[in-house]
């Protein structure tokens, strides 16, 4: 199943402070979903509200959830489906009573937003913005001369639809997931 996009086209054109064309709709409507896999990769979280079920290790009685925001955990179960008990105030760690046998537990949690935090939707829209603004075919341009005129972008800009400038990443930074899980599939 295909993840939402993390923006609208209305979002788009609020930004641009105009209404979209046909076609430049038809070709935003394409970039907002790749710029959303983008972030969405590079966060290493959805964003999105939904619930998850995944199988993570345990360090000792903790357990750290991958996704954030968590906001509710639901279910904490051993690998045979039984279910062990639990405790999860806030923040992305639980505590089990008991250590189960091999380390691993599947836990059942909603996390991410009902509605974006603004400075995640202005990053995607400026990208896709950025994208909108160049041709589909000049992509990969980072300078051009003519003469003595010359015209230079950096690497991110001419990187396409999903390159991301610094201060995007700055910005994305603050939503990364630390460190590593290993999920397995189950």
């Amino acid at each position: 199943m295909a993840e939402q996009p993390l923006v609208s086209i209305d979002d788009i054109a609020a930004r641009l402070g105009r209404d979209l064309t046909d076609s430049e709709e038809t070709r935003a409507e394409a970039l907002v979903v790749d710029v959303s896999a983008a972030v969405r990769a590079y966060t290493g979280q959805t964003l999105s509200a939904t619930e998850t079920t995944r199988r993570l290790r345990t360090r000792g009685r903790t357990v750290r959830l991958p996704e954030r925001p968590v906001n509710t955990v639901t279910a904490v179960t051993d690998l045979d489906g039984n279910d062990i008990d639990f405790s999860w105030y806030n923040g992305d760690t639980i505590t089990i009573e008991a250590s189960p046998t091999g380390g691993w537990v599947d836990v059942t949690y909603s996390h991410g937003w009902e509605e974006l935090p603004a400075d995640i939707v202005a990053v995607v829209c400026q990208i896709v913005g950025r994208a909108l603004g160049t041709p589909a075919d000049e992509g990969a341009y980072q300078s051009e001369s003519i003469g003595n005129y010359s015209y230079t972008i950096g690497a991110a800009a001419a990187a396409g639809a999903t390159g991301m400038l610094n201060d995007e990443r700055a910005v994305l930074d603050r939503y990364r997931r630390v460190g590593a899980t290993v999920w397995l599939t189950t």
